[in-house]
Formats: C-alpha cells, structure tokens, sequence
C-alpha cells in the first residue's frame, strides 16, 4: 500500500485538530473568583460541541459537560459577553471550517478525539 499526499494530509488535519480540541479542553482547575476562559477557547468549544451534536450525540454531551466545567464560576453576563466578541466568533468559525474538511468517513473522529483522555507517557 502506497502512502499518498492527500493521505498524509488528512492525517496532518485530524492530527492538528485533535491537538487543538485537546488544548481546549485540558482540565480545568476553578478557584473562586477565576476569571472567565478566553473569548476564542470558548468558540472553539461551543463550535465542537455544535458539530458533534449532528455527528456523534453520545460525544456532544461529553463535550458539554466540558464546557460546563470551564464556565463554572463565570457569571452568565460574562459569557454572553465572550459570545459578542469577535474573538469568540473567530474561535467558532475557524473550528466550524475545519470540521468542514473532514471527510464523511471520519465525521466522529474530531468529537472522539476531543473526548478521549491524553494518555500518560511512560518515563
């Protein structure tokens, strides 16, 4: 089996896309008083969660449940105004292009890859 570049390409994307939903979504640690994620964080995140309502149900409640954590604390004034900003929608629009890009065949695999948990390194 011959590797082509449309191949390589499409594991390039999903890589860099399951690097970025993991950034995303990196464990939250809240303390009183925290201040709210940034504005494009969150568009990213709503964006995913959106995207994999439609592809994979069981994934877009895990990922929810996500966003919920990293708004816990922050005001419901303070998001609404994150969703205002241009930085929020770049967020969403930059995630919602490329979800776009992934072929039929892998439609779950940004959802899963955004719900797995990083696996340790060996020392």
């Amino acid at each position: 089996m011959s590797i082509t570049k449309s191949a390589v390409d499409k594991q390039s994307g999903l890589a860099a896309g399951a690097l970025i939903l993991g950034m995303i979504f990196l464990p939250r640690v809240s303390t009183a008083g925290e201040p709210a994620p940034d504005a494009r964080t969150l568009g990213v995140a709503e964006s995913i969660v959106s995207y994999c309502t439609r592809v994979d149900p069981p994934s877009a409640v895990k990922l929810q449940e996500k966003v919920q954590e990293l708004l816990k604390g922050v005001a419901g004034a303070a998001v609404a105004e994150l969703r205002k900003s241009k930085e929020y929608k770049a967020g969403y629009a930059e995630l919602t292009a490329y979800v776009g890009t992934v072929d039929q065949q892998n439609a779950a695999a940004p959802c899963t890859m955004a719900v797995s948990e990083p696996k340790a390194e060996a020392p």
